[in-house]
């Protein structure tokens, strides 16, 4: 196209169809398909984990050191097509029906599951909790560092007034407690002890001299 001789520069038709740009394409389609497909899993996964490990994993994205987030920030900002920051039911539903990876409905279920503050959009800590998974291994000094955060009187336990400061208004006295005793094991009455927490998370865990450095792909 930047060719100055008129009769050797390339159509408009002619550059769309150029081998560079044809491959080009293609591999940006098998990528995004790739991340559809593996966004969707881990969005599932979220979505049916108590509330409880979802402001577990809430923190945690807080905490996770950005070069191992990358391609998750990478993935949040070509979903959030309009740039609002944010991305919203149609974006989701656009993104992974181009590469037929579910059906409207499922869609739509996960996503509610996802929007942890009902506002009908996932925000980018919304996005990034659900997802950290796939960048950040869970080790014993991540998911305590997130325990301390939530024990906010460090009492060693996390309580009803903790989790109020945690969700806001998202979620009224009633469902708390319901958050809190989906996990609790019931030995402190209405509170979620360091080993309760530890066992949401006990089949994911890996020791620090197993830890795995995730790939930055």
């Amino acid at each position: 196209l930047l060719e100055v001789d008129v009769d050797k520069r390339w159509t408009a038709e002619e550059a769309l169809n150029s081998p560079w740009l044809l491959e080009y394409q293609a591999k940006k389609n098998k990528m995004e398909a790739a991340i559809s497909e593996e966004i969707l899993s881990s969005l599932s996964k979220f979505a049916n984990y108590a509330q409880m490990k979802k402001a577990a994993l809430m923190v945690i994205a807080h905490h996770a050191d950005q070069d191992q987030i990358r391609h998750l920030r990478d993935a949040f900002l070509a979903m959030d097509v309009d740039n609002s920051g944010s991305i919203t039911v149609d974006e989701l539903k656009s993104l992974m029906e181009k590469h037929s990876v579910a059906d409207a409905t499922l869609i739509e279920e996960v996503f509610a599951g996802v929007d942890q503050d009902g506002s009908g959009d996932v925000q980018y800590m919304e996005f990034l909790a659900a997802t950290v998974e796939l960048r950040c291994n869970l080790t014993y000094a991540t998911v305590a560092e997130a325990f301390d955060h939530l024990d906010r009187k460090k009492v060693g336990y996390i309580t009803k007034k903790d989790m109020e400061k945690i969700v806001g208004d998202s979620y009224d006295a009633s469902e708390i407690r319901e958050m809190i005793a989906q996990v609790s094991g019931g030995s402190k009455g209405d509170v979620v002890t360091r080993e309760d927490f530890f066992k949401i998370f006990e089949m994911q865990l890996v020791s620090e001299a197993d830890e795995i450095v995730p790939s930055k792909k």
